[in-house]
Parts: structure tokens; sequence; C-alpha cells
């Protein structure tokens, strides 16, 4: 397919993820960071992050993009959607997300020692079969969501009405809710599971940044 102007490349690809684009998807089609800038100084962008623009006058409508920001805030990765986001997102259980969860691999470290408030970071290492697209949003599955939400101290009667959602659904295999199972059994009991790696807390601004 023939390439347009720079601009018109960077306007197709960010009304394809939500309206947002980060520099490094600008270079993965061979536009510089420097034409994202020059774009959001005319008033094409607008600047929401380091790195992560949105488009100001094109809204896809889709409601998404504050999700896409947060999946581009790490830069060098792409985050994963995780925790009570990917609930949520997965329409699993009655869950009201206060912050966007983001997980980034576990020997990946952001630009920045503080995350912005919208975003609640977390550090894991994902297997390629825990990670899924939900609407061109990088996700984690629904049965790794739920686990999150074990790990996380997450109330048990959303974590039940998750299970249930997705049993009802026939999208919970055995073997992965005995695992869920398991989980909740030793959280129960107050043992750790081997089902978790290492998290790491990550330093969390009191004030929003530039994130919508």
């Amino acid at each position: 397919m023939a390439r347009g102007t720079p601009q018109r490349d960077v306007i197709a690809l960010a009304v394809s993820q939500h309206g947002v684009i980060g520099s490094d998807d600008a270079r993965s089609i061979g536009v510089e960071a420097v034409r994202l800038r020059q774009m959001a100084a005319r008033g094409v962008l607008r600047r929401v992050s380091r790195g992560v623009y949105r488009l100001t006058d094109l809204d896809p409508g889709t409601g998404l993009g504050r999700y896409m920001e947060a999946v581009l805030w790490p830069r060098g990765v792409r985050g994963v959607l995780s925790h009570e986001t990917a609930l949520d997102l997965h329409d699993l259980c009655d869950v009201n997300p206060s912050r966007i969860d983001v997980t980034v691999p576990a020997n990946h470290r952001p630009h920045s020692r503080e995350v912005p408030a919208p975003i609640r970071l977390y550090r894991r290492v994902l297997g390629k079969d825990e990670v899924t697209d939900l609407m061109g949003l990088p996700i984690v599955t629904p049965v790794r969501a739920i686990l999150d939400g074990i790990e996380s101290q997450f109330r048990d009667g959303l974590l039940r009405q998750a299970i249930s959602t997705l049993r009802r659904r026939g999208e919970l295999r055995p073997r992965d809710e005995e695992r869920v199972f398991a989980a909740l059994y030793s959280r129960s009991r107050g043992e750790p599971s081997d089902v978790f790696s290492p998290s790491e807390p990550f330093p969390q601004r009191e004030r929003p940044l530039t994130l919508d």
C-alpha cells in the first residue's frame, strides 16, 4: 500500500489506536519523534505524557483512548492492561477501577520514577498465553486477570462473580479453574502461591499529570 505524507501516516496510525500515538509507534512507520512535536506545535496533536500524543480534532469515538495512553506511557515497551482494569474490560464482574492497571516486564524500568496518578503500575513476566488483544488494546487474559485479583487481595465476592461469568461463557478450562481455586485457597490460608511472580511497587503521584 502506498505511503502518504508523514503527517497522514501518523494520523492514520493514531486513528487505528483510539486516537493515540507514541514516539515508538511513529518510529515504527519511519517518522521521527520530532515530527510529533511539530504536529503538536501546530495543534494537530496534543501531548498527554512524555512521548505520547492524542489527536486534537479527530476523535475515533471508541472512548478507549485513555487506556491506550496508559499502555504507551512506559516507553520502550508497550504495557499490558491487567488486574481490576482487565476484569472490567473483559466484563467479568461489577468492578469499578479507580485507576488504570498496567503491567510491564519484570526487568523494565520506566522513564520516570513516579507513575502518573491515573496509572497503577505492576511488574511481572507474562507468558504469551497470558496476553491477548481486546479492541486493539493489549490486555491480560480473563484467567490472568482473576489471578491478578487474587494476588492483589481483591474482594472474594467479585472474584467469584468473575469466575462464574467465565464459567457461564464456557471460557474456563478445567486446568485453569483448578489453578484459580488453588490460588484462592492459598490466599485464604495466608500462604504464598507459586502461580504468582514477584511484583514491585512503584512511587505514585498524588495528583494526575497529563493523562486524561
